[in-house]
């Protein structure tokens, strides 16, 4: 049977449980006890965020922008009370320093200004959060459950950021494994059987990420011939795209649903 170990003061405590689920986040110390192996796709986009105090966007609709030859784009979501979150998605190859704190908070402006939203939105904008750049690379445990340990979350695969899908992604989990270990009197094969499912969507999810980074975001001859190819197919048919918000990784991510979104079919 699994077991825990924590200390108290100076007592340590030790807790017997039929499943040990680790629920703590992409830098997992439960994946890490449990000796889980973590696999990480290579870094391809940075995501910068911060909140900002004063900007001048409307405060009833998300807005979106991208700077066509550089492919950084810009979103600001509403929070109330004028404040807004702001980010900034860029190419990690893009030579864009990375943005860090109070002292880059004027930089950060500047280039969410340069990137095609009206630069007097952030004429008063002031900084009310925290501002740091992250990889966006998607990290993952392959079969995320054994000797009595199962990872939910980040903890069992932490998705592209730049696409907001961890929280869902998480809540999935939750349910997944619930519904296994209501079904399932052992434990152990609730476990796997949960694994296998979120080993499932965690690869649709990655396939179809994929390809949406490479219609925005790829440069060259090549990327601009798909996008002038596809855009005009998925205006008038907009179910070519994967629809990431509303059915996650249940939706088509096979080769003709690849097809259909890069307009070859």
């Amino acid at each position: 049977m699994p077991e825990v170990r924590y200390r108290v003061g100076e007592r340590e405590e030790r807790v017997a449980a039929r499943l040990v689920v680790g629920a703590d986040g992409r830098s997992s110390h439960v994946r890490a006890w449990g000796a889980f192996s973590v696999e990480r796709d290579p870094d391809c986009l940075t995501i910068a965020s911060t909140l900002h105090e004063g900007l001048d966007a409307p405060e009833n609709s998300i807005q979106e922008a991208m700077h066509g030859s550089l492919r950084r784009v810009i979103l600001i979501f509403p929070l109330g009370g004028g404040c807004h979150r702001t980010y900034l998605i860029h190419p990690s190859t893009d030579p864009l320093p990375r943005f860090s704190g109070m002292r880059d908070a004027d930089r950060f402006v500047a280039a969410c200004g340069d990137s095609g939203l009206p630069a007097e939105w952030f004429g008063r904008a002031a900084q009310a959060g925290t501002l740091a750049s992250f990889e966006c690379a998607s990290s993952w445990v392959s079969h995320p459950a054994g000797d009595g340990v199962v990872l939910i979350g980040d903890a069992a695969g932490s998705s592209d950021p730049a696409y907001g899908l961890g929280l869902s992604l998480t809540l999935r989990d939750v349910r997944l494994l619930r519904d296994h270990l209501i079904a399932q009197p052992d434990w152990r094969i609730a476990a796997d059987l949960y694994a296998n499912d979120h080993d499932r969507a965690f690869d649709s999810l990655r396939r179809m990420t994929s390809w949406m980074t490479e219609m925005a975001f790829a440069t060259g001859r090549e990327a601009d011939a798909t996008r002038g190819r596809a855009m005009p197919m998925i205006a008038d048919d907009p179910t070519r795209v994967p629809d990431l918000a509303g059915v996650g990784p249940d939706a088509a991510s096979d080769d003709y649903a690849r097809q259909r979104y890069f307009g070859l079919v």
